[in-house]
């Protein structure tokens, strides 16, 4: 289980910023057809996790819903 996270939005961005850093790509089409409300809980992190190794601190993760 994901001991820390920290979430930044894309609005704390600038064009000057560069993203530089491992990414990991959730797969949540299913549940964002289901619901398009759907945030990305602990539970979907981990099972990420279970499947594809553990996420380094620095890394960036988004989906793809």
């Amino acid at each position: 289980m994901p001991n820390s996270i920290t979430m930044i939005g894309v609005h704390k961005f600038s064009f000057s910023t560069r993203l530089v850093g491992r990414l990991h790509v959730l797969n949540l089409r299913q549940e964002a057809a289901e619901n398009s409300d759907y945030e990305v809980t602990v539970e979907d992190i981990v099972n990420y996790e279970n499947k594809y190794g553990k996420i380094r601190p620095g890394s960036i993760v988004s989906t793809d819903h």
